[in-house]
C-alpha cells in the first residue's frame, strides 16, 4: 500500500512540472536561506561561550550618577587601578583582566621587519580567565614576565615561517626592546569578540601611556577596558554594590555595571578590538529566515489548493470505490513530504556551494558540521515538519467532500477553499510589504551616512602614519616639502586617527558640577584652515605670533554646552578646574565628528602640539592620483630612518565606520529580496491555476458582452484588494520596529510618508504584472474553445 502511495506522488509530480517546479524551487530557496541564516545567528551568539568560564566572566563599566543625565553614560574604559582594587577588596572577584593597546609599530626577527597595525597590554591573568589553543611547545602563559611576548600563530609563520620554530626567539619592537616569544596561539576568529595578535604584559604599557607612569594613579586617565572572573554562585548586584562603594574614596559618584561577556559584542559602546554586532539585526536575520521558508510553505499550500478542481475527480473516483478519507490523506502528505525531502536534499546540496561565498560577504566561518547528530536530526524534522505544515490544509481539504458532492460538480464550482487561499495571499503580501519597506529605509538611512554633512572636507585626503621618530623630528622640513609639491593642495597634521576612536579624560568644566568626560586633542596649527572647520568665537593658531600665537586652548560647541557660558564671556580664561597644560579658551569651533557617525559629537579640546602629531593628512589633485602618491612616497623615504610608508584614503576610513552595519544590512536587503521573489513566484503559479479554474467563467462572461479590459480588471481586482488590506496591517507595526532601529543612530534619516509609499507601490505594481500576462491571455481567449463541451 505504502509503495503504491510513493509511485502515485511520483507519477503526479512528472505529470505536472510545473507545479513541481514551482514548489521544489521555492521550498529549496526558502531552505537555503533558512539554514544559511540560522547557522549565522548561531554563530554571532555563540561568542565566547567556548570559554571554560564564560558565564563567570564580566566586563566592567562605569558611569557618573551625579549628573542630570537620564540615562547613565557607560563607559567601558576604567583607570588603572581599578583591578587591583576589586581584586583585592571583593571577595567574589575571582580574578582580573586589563589590557591596553598601542597602533602601528614596527618588529624586526632577523632580516625580517615589518610594520604591526597594533600591540596589547594584558595582565597574565588573561590566559587564567579565558581559553585559547596554545601550541604545545609554550611555556605557560600565566607566567608571562616583563620581557617575554605571547604571539599568534600566523604572526609566529610570518617571522619564522613555523610556529614551532618561534618559540624561545627573540624580537624588536620597536620602541620597547627585545622580548623572547614563550607562547604561540591560534589567531583568534569569529567565536570570540577579542581580536589581538601581540600580547606584552601589562607592566611595559608605559611607552604607550605616559614614560613617568601617572597613569597609573588613580584620577589620570581612563584607557583600560577591565575584565573580571566573578564566583559563579555570587550575586551580581551586590558585587556592583562592592565596587562602587570601593570606588567612592578615589572616584567619586561613580556607579558600576558588569557586563556580561557574552553581551560585549553586541554593545552600542566603543569596540576596543574593533568586533561588534547588531543584535536586532541578527534576530531579524532569523525571523527573516524563517518568513522565507514560510512564504515557501504558504505558496506550497496556496497551489495546492487552487489546483482542487484537477484533483476533485481523482478523490471522487477514490471515494467511490472504497476509498477511506484517511488513505486520501496519507496520499496527499507522501506527496507533500516527497517534495519536502527532494527540497531538503537539494537545499543542502546549494548551501554548501553557496556558503564560501556568504562567508566572504558576510565576514563568517559558518559551515554545517557532519560530525554532529543534530544536523541529520534536523534534515529529518525539516522534511516532515515541512511536509506536514504545508501539506496539512490540501490533504484535509481536498479529501473533506464526499463522492457525491465531487462527482455531481458542486465542489469545484463553489467557492471552497477561497477564503483561506485569500487569507494567506495577504500574509504573504504583509510579509513583503514590510521586508520591502525595511529594506527601503535601511537602504535610505545608509545613503544618508554616507552623504553627511561631517563638518570638515574629507574628500581626497590622504592620511600617512608618522610613526617613524625621524619624521617627527624633522616635521615642519617634511611638512614644507610635501606643501611644495604642485600635485598638494594642502598637508596638515593631528594625534589621533580620524574616525579611529581616543581615550577619555575625566575633567570638571567650569560651570558644571558634572566631571564630563572629554577627547584632548594635539593638532597642527593650520588644522583647522586645512579642514575648513568653521571657527565660531576666537581666533585660530596663529604661528606667526610664535609661541604666544599658539599657547591657548580651542574647544567644540559640545564642550561649551556642557560648561553653559556665554564664549565670549570665557575668551582668554580658564575654562577647566584642572590643569590641562594650556590654561587659557582661544576659541570655539563648530562640531564635527571626529569618532563615530553612530553617536553625537562628544565634548573636544584641542592643542598645538605638532610634535604628538601621529598622523599627517594631505590634500591630493585627483589628477594623475599614481603619481603623486608616488611622490609623496619619496618624500617620506626620504625623512624616515624605519617605518616604511603607507597611506590610506580618509573617505575610506569613513566608509569603515559603519561597514559592519551596512554589511548586515546587505545581507538582510538580498535575503530580503529572496522572500519578496518567492512570495511573487508563488503568486503567478497561483494565478496560472486560478485562470485556469475561472476559464469558463469568464467564457460566459464574454458570450454576455464582458470586455477585455472588465475581465482583467475582474481578474486583478482581488489583487488589489487584498494589497491594500496588508499595507494597512503592516505600516504601523513596521514604523513601531524602524524607528527603535533608527534611534540608534545620531544622525538619521526622519521616517517619512514616502518611505513607505515607494515600497507598496512598487509591490502593487510587481503583482499587477505578475497576473497581468495570464489575466491578457485568459481575457482573450475564444470562449467557444472552453464552452463547446458543457
Amino acid at each position: 500500500m505504502l509503495s503504491s502511495f510513493f509511485r502515485i506522488a511520483f507519477r503526479y509530480l512528472v505529470k505536472n512540472k510545473l507545479y513541481s517546479v514551482l514548489n521544489i524551487f521555492g521550498l529549496t530557496v526558502g531552505l537555503i536561506c533558512f539554514v544559511i541564516l540560522s547557522l549565522y545567528v548561531r554563530e554571532q551568539f555563540d561568542k565566547d561561550s567556548y570559554h571554560t568560564h564564560s558565564e563567570e566572566i564580566y566586563r566592567v563599566l562605569v558611569a557618573r550618577d551625579d549628573t542630570t543625565e537620564v540615562e547613565p553614560n557607560w563607559e567601558m574604559m576604567t583607570q588603572f587601578p581599578v583591578a587591583e582594587l576589586f581584586k583585592e577588596g571583593i571577595p567574589e572577584v575571582k580574578n582580573t583582566v586589563r589590557f591596553g593597546q598601542t597602533s602601528e609599530l614596527l618588529i624586526e626577527a632577523g632580516q625580517r621587519k615589518f610594520k604591526i597595525q597594533s600591540l596589547h597590554f594584558a595582565d597574565p591573568s588573561l590566559f587564567d580567565v579565558f581559553d585559547f589553543d596554545v601550541l604545545a611547545q609554550s611555556k605557560p602563559l600565566d607566567q608571562q614576565t616583563v620581557s617575554e611576548l605571547i604571539i599568534v600563530k600566523s604572526e609566529a609563520e610570518k617571522l619564522f615561517d613555523t610556529a614551532e620554530n618561534a618559540i624561545n626567539q627573540t624580537v624588536n619592537l620597536n620602541g620597547y626592546g627585545v622580548f623572547k616569544i614563550i607562547g604561540v596561539i591560534d589567531d583568534l576568529g569569529q567565536e570570540t569578540h577579542m581580536d589581538f595578535k601581540y600580547i606584552l604584559p601589562i607592566q611595559q604599557s608605559d611607552k604607550a601611556y605616559g614614560e613617568d607612569g601617572r597613569y597609573r594613579d588613580w584620577g589620570v586617565l581612563s584607557g583600560f577596558p577591565l575584565y573580571v572572573q566573578v564566583d559563579k554562585n555570587a550575586d551580581i548586584v551586590s558585587v556592583e554594590g562592592k565596587a562602587k562603594t570601593l570606588l567612592q574614596p578615589h572616584i567619586k559618584n561613580m556607579s558600576v555595571r558588569l557586563e556580561p561577556v557574552s553581551e560585549v559584542y553586541f554593545s552600542k559602546l566603543y569596540s576596543f578590538f574593533k568586533k561588534t554586532g547588531d543584535k536586532q539585526f541578527i534576530r531579524l536575520y532569523l525571523l527573516v529566515g524563517l518568513l522565507i521558508l514560510f512564504i515557501a510553505c504558504i505558496n506550497y499550500t496556496n497551489l495546492s489548493t487552487a489546483r482542487y478542481l484537477k484533483r476533485a475527480k481523482e478523490v471522487g473516483i477514490r471515494k467511490t470505490v472504497g476509498g477511506y478519507r484517511s488513505q486520501i490523506i496519507t496520499q496527499f502528505f507522501i506527496e507533500s513530504i516527497a517534495l519536502a525531502f527532494i527540497a531538503v536534499v537539494l537545499s543542502v546540496c546549494f548551501t554548501e556551494i553557496l556558503l564560501p561565498s556568504f562567508n566572504a560577504f558576510a565576514g563568517a566561518s559558518i559551515f554545517i558540521d557532519y560530525q554532529s547528530p543534530f544536523t541529520y536530526l534536523f534534515m529529518v524534522l525539516a522534511v516532515l515538519g515541512i511536509g506536514i505544515f504545508a501539506g496539512l490544509y490540501p490533504a484535509v481539504f481536498l479529501s473533506r467532500f464526499s463522492a457525491t458532492q465531487i462527482l455531481s460538480g458542486s465542489v469545484t464550482k463553489g467557492k471552497s477553499g477561497l477564503l483561506f487561499r485569500n487569507v494567506l495571499v495577504v500574509v504573504q503580501f504583509f510579509i513583503c510589504i514590510g521586508l520591502f519597506i525595511s529594506t527601503n529605509v535601511i537602504y535610505q538611512q545608509f545613503k544618508h551616512l554616507k552623504g553627511l554633512d561631517l563638518g570638515f572636507d574629507k574628500e581626497q585626503v590622504i592620511m600617512i602614519p608618522l610613526n617613524d621618530q625621524a619624521i617627527k623630528q624633522s616635521y615642519k622640513a617634511f611638512k614644507s616639502e610635501l606643501s611644495s609639491n604642485p600635485s598638494i593642495e594642502w598637508m596638515t597634521g593631528a594625534g589621533p586617527k580620524v574616525f579611529g576612536g581616543q581615550a577619555q579624560f575625566y575633567l570638571e568644566i567650569d560651570g558644571s558640577e558634572d566631571v564630563t568626560p572629554i577627547s584632548i586633542f594635539p593638532v597642527d596649527e593650520d588644522f583647522f584652515q586645512k579642514f575648513d572647520i568653521k571657527l565660531l568665537e576666537g581666533k585660530l593658531y596663529q604661528p606667526e605670533l610664535g609661541k604666544e600665537g599658539n599657547d591657548f586652548l580651542i574647544v567644540n560647541e559640545a564642550l561649551a554646552k556642557v560648561g553653559g557660558w556665554k564664549i565670549e564671556d570665557k575668551m582668554g580664561k580658564n575654562v577647566f578646574k584642572d590643569d590641562v597644560g594650556v590654561p587659557n579658551l582661544g576659541g570655539v569651533v563648530e562640531d564635527f565628528v571626529f569618532f563615530s557617525v553612530k553617536d553625537e559629537v562628544t565634548p573636544a579640546a584641542y592643542l598645538y602640539k605638532p610634535n604628538d602629531n601621529n598622523l599627517a593628512y594631505v590634500k591630493v589633485k585627483p589628477e594623475n592620483m599614481e603619481a603623486t602618491i608616488a611622490s609623496i612616497q619619496a618624500t617620506y623615504e626620504k625623512f624616515a630612518n624605519l617605518y616604511p610608508f603607507e597611506y590610506s584614503f580618509l573617505d575610506q576610513e569613513f566608509a569603515a565606520q559603519y561597514a559592519q552595519e551596512q554589511r548586515l544590512a546587505n545581507i538582510f536587503t538580498t535575503f530580503s529580496g529572496v522572500a519578496i521573489l518567492i512570495a511573487l513566484l508563488g503568486l503567478f503559479g497561483l494565478t496560472i491555476f486560478l485562470a485556469e479554474q475561472r476559464l469558463k467563467e469568464f467564457s460566459i462572461r464574454k458570450v454576455l458582452g464582458a470586455s477585455n479590459i472588465h475581465l482583467i480588471w475582474l481578474m486583478n481586482s482581488g489583487i488589489s484588494r487584498m494589497l491594500l488590506i496588508s499595507t494597512a496591517l503592516v505600516i504601523p507595526l513596521v514604523y513601531y520596529f524602524l524607528e527603535d532601529w533608527i534611534n540608534t543612530f545620531a544622525f538619521r534619516i526622519k521616517l517619512d510618508w514616502p518611505l513607505f509609499a515607494l515600497p507598496v507601490v512598487l509591490v502593487m505594481l510587481f503583482a499587477w504584472l505578475t497576473t497581468l500576462y495570464q489575466s491578457v491571455n485568459s481575457a482573450r481567449k475564444n470562449p467557444v474553445d472552453s464552452l463547446r463541451n458543457e
